[in-house]
Order: C-alpha cells, then structure tokens, then sequence
C-alpha cells in the first residue's frame, strides 16, 4: 500500500494536532470549514493499484471523535446530553436498519431486479443486476459516521452551550466558501492561478471544476460541482436571512447575503432555483396572510433587505439590457430551468426516480438494500434501498423535530434570541431538505448533517431554557414591530 499526504494535509494536519489540546468547540470550526471539500484529501493512499484518498471533511471528523474520546479520559466522565441522544435515537435506529438491509436484501433478491449502482450513472446501459456489493457497506459506514457525527456536533454544542458560537463558526465557513467562489470566476476570466491543485487532490472523486453553460462558468467553489455548491447555499441563504431579520448578527450579515444569492443564481442549479422559488413563494404566501389579517408592519432590517435586492435587481436588468449581455444571461437561464427537464440530463433523473419508485414495488416494500440504488431524488434514493419501513422511521424521525419546534416556540422558558436561533436553523434544514427531496441525491454531504445537528442542539437548548448572550440587539424590541415576516419552518 502506497501512502501520500498532498499540500492541504500538510496544512490541516498540524491544524489538528493543535487543536485536539484546545476546547472542543474549536475543532468544530474546522469540522465545518473541511466539510465542502469533498475532492480534497488529507492522505492519499492505494490498494492494488486503485488510487483513493481520505476525505477532509471525514478526516475532521474522526479526529473530532478522537478529541471526545480524550476529553472525556482527561475529565474522567464523557459529558452526554440525554435529549441529543434522545433526538437522535431514530436516526440511529435507521441506521441500524439501514446496515440491515445493506447486508440481506441484495442477496434476497440477488438478480431478480435491476439497479443503478452508485458508482455508474443514471443511464439506460448502466442498470445492473443487483448484486452484492462492497458500496453496500462503504455506504453503510458513511451512513453510521454522519448520524454519530451530527450527535457528537450537537452534543458538543449543548454540554458547552456553544450555540452563537457554532452560528458563528456555520456564518464564517459560509463566508469562506463564497469568497474562494468569487475569486474562482475572477480566476477563470482573468487567467489568473486559483487552488486546484490543492482542492482537486483526491482520486477517489471526480472533478468537475470546470463545468460551463452555454460559455459562462459555473459556480462551484471549493465544492466537486456546482450542484452542491447549490445545495450548500440554499441551507445558508435562508438561514441568514432569519438570522439578518431577526438581529441575530449584526447588519453586515446583508451583504453576505447579497453575495451569496449572487453565487446561486451563478452556480446556474435547476435544483437550488427550485428551492429558492419554493422559498420565496411560501415566504411570500405568509407575507399576504400577515397582510390579510391587518399586520402590515415590518422591521428596519425587512425594509433595507427589500431595499437592498430591488435596487440590486433592477441595476443588474438595466445593464444586462444596455450591454447586450441580456440574452446571453436569459438563454443559460432557459437552458438551466425551462428546457431542463427535456435534456438528456433531465431524462435520466427523471428515470432514475421512476426506477426506484418502481425498485420499491418490485421488492414489495423492502428495498434493495442501503447503498444499493442510485436516483435523482434522496427521498426516492433512501426508500428505494430501505423500503417503507426505512420511511417510517425517518417518518418519524421528522414528525419528532416537528413537535419539538413547537414546543419551543410556545415555551415560555425559552428566550427569544434561543427562540430565534432555532428558527434561523430550521430554514437551513429545510432548505437542504427541499434541494435533497428535488435533485441532490448524496446523503454523505457533510453540509446537511452539520446544519442538523445544530438545528438540534439548538431546539435542545431552547427546551432547557437557555439563553443567547452577545447577539445584536432586537431592533424591533419596544416599538411594537415584528421582527421578521418569515416563521419556524412547522408553522
């Protein structure tokens, strides 16, 4: 076996070491700036000649594990939150289940159906008979590892009650990863150097830096494809603006948004306008309520925000239209969105999605097994390879985060900056969730699994009525204002 640790691991290893003799809050942070680089790898390595690396992000995150573990010997007790565990125990439930079926159901129905395996695409030649599979269980251990993970996160966050902190840390990797993907545009236009070396190191994975739409480049940052810089965002976009509305940081919070709006109409993603419309729309469809019912104030933030994407909106159109660059902009855009649907592209997620509807027939309800089907759609992905039953359990999985969002919202010990910050945390869950239930077919994107873990962490806290100090202050507080016209995502 041939073992090679690239220029990042150069970099993130001492990162680490130093860090596992800090406080485990710091480690969150590099959990969290990792976690995007998915074709990064800390060490490469080969077995027979097939090369593969080990992921940044999963690096952190068993180096993570491994500063609990230490803790816990340095302190003599591991410190364990009963509602984080108790918040998750359906979760490690499917998992349980999940590694259950990875191991039965493919020799269950061992050549009687066909599959998409995860390692080919969603083409016509590319169904195989199913099979076992090593992807079974490679899937499987990601699976363990990201649901241990988001615990360990939100465990981490409670017992240290470290929740602005973890916000913060969530707002700074976000910053980073919209940075680094405007400086790639410039990069790429300017013909200057940009990092691919660096973030294009794991052989395991492939590269599509370079992917562009009817000659314009698409947004991708550190991400492997624009895609998932798209999945990424449309859990930050919504996030920070409940979190701008309702004063949780302070008013420069605007312009990130600004930019990364920017970056998501860029990134040229069917599925994150999707999401976005959907947004907007059900934001929109409250606004008309709060309208109909005589509430017509908003805050000074609603307002400059309003402000803001108008003035922002209307100066884009007038140049597109005065520069000649309009219909440039409308034809990637109906390339991206209208006629998306009747590419070759959007005939084989289509196909896939209505093959593992169909899996989950054929199989009578069971599924072929975890890791054993590939689709477009992540819901149709899971139930297609854990079967009605895997859905119930993620069923019920949802309808617990649900009624614990509206204990807290009714809860008259938690704080109204708590109370705020699970809001703000709950768009981004739903907003990966909605991209996930389109077209983002990946369960393993550390992205999801970080903003549910701090999503529960944060309800948690709420419950327990814990307060956030060194938030900005309420705007609106005195003047009879409300702050935000956006609700918790079970409203």
């Amino acid at each position: 076996m041939a073992l090679e640790v690239p220029l990042l691991g150069l970099i993130v290893l001492p990162l680490m070491a130093i860090s596992l003799v800090l406080r485990a809050r710091w480690m969150l942070c590099l959990v969290f700036l990792l976690a995007p680089f998915k074709a990064s790898s800390v060490v490469n390595f080969s077995f027979g000649g097939v090369p593969s690396g080990l992921q940044a992000g999963y690096f952190a995150a068993l180096v993570f594990f491994l500063k609990i573990l230490l803790d816990s010997v340095t302190l003599g007790r591991m410190r364990v939150s009963r509602e984080v565990v108790k918040s998750f125990s359906m979760l490690f439930l499917f998992a349980c289940y999940a590694t259950l079926t990875a191991i039965v159901l493919p020799v269950l129905f061992r050549g009687s159906v066909d599959v998409y395996p995860l390692d080919l695409g969603l083409r016509d030649n590319d169904l195989t008979p199913l099979t076992p599979r090593a992807g079974n269980i490679t899937q499987t251990i990601y699976l363990i590892v990201n649901v241990t993970l988001a615990a360990a996160i939100a465990n981490v966050i409670v017992t240290g009650k470290d929740y602005l902190f973890a916000a913060r840390a969530y707002v700074a990797t976000s910053v980073f990863i919209i940075l680094m993907g405007i400086y790639q545009l410039l990069a790429h236009y300017g013909g200057f150097y940009y990092p691919y070396d660096v973030i294009t190191n794991n052989p395991g994975y492939s590269q599509q830096f370079d992917q562009q739409l009817l000659g314009l480049k698409r947004y991708s940052s550190v991400f492997t494809e624009p895609s998932a810089a798209a999945h990424w965002l449309v859990g930050f976009l919504p996030f920070a603006i409940v979190a701008y509305l309702r004063g949780l940081f302070g008013t420069w919070l605007l312009w990130v948004i600004v930019l990364a709006a920017g970056c998501l109409l860029v990134a040229t993603s069917t599925t994150g306008y999707a999401v976005a419309v959907m947004l907007m729309g059900y934001a929109g469809f409250r606004l008309l309520l709060r309208a109909a019912k005589g509430i017509t104030k908003v805050s000074h933030r609603a307002f400059a925000l309003a402000l803001v994407f108008g003035t922002g909106i209307t100066f884009v159109f007038g140049w597109m239209w005065f520069s000649g660059f309009f219909e440039l902009v409308t034809a990637v855009l109906d390339k991206a969105v209208l006629t998306k649907l009747a590419s070759a592209s959007g005939e084989r997620r289509l196909g896939g999605d209505a093959h593992a509807f169909w899996l989950l027939i054929e199989t009578a309800g069971l599924g072929v097994g975890w890791g054993g089907n590939k689709a477009s759609s992540q819901l149709l992905r899971v139930a297609s390879t854990t079967g009605v039953l895997g859905m119930v359990i993620i069923g019920y999985f949802i309808v617990g985060l649900v009624r614990r969002n509206r204990s807290v919202r009714t809860s008259e010990s938690a704080g109204t900056r708590m109370k705020d910050l699970v809001s703000a945390h709950g768009w981004a869950v739903v907003g990966m969730f909605l991209a996930a239930l389109v077209a983002a077919g990946d369960p393993n994107a550390l992205g999801f699994w970080i903003g549910l873990a701090m999503y529960v962490a944060a309800m948690v806290g709420a419950a327990e009525g814990e307060r956030v100090v060194g938030t900005q202050p309420d705007v609106s507080a005195g003047q009879g204002v409300v702050p935000a016209p956006l609700p918790n995502p079970s409203a």
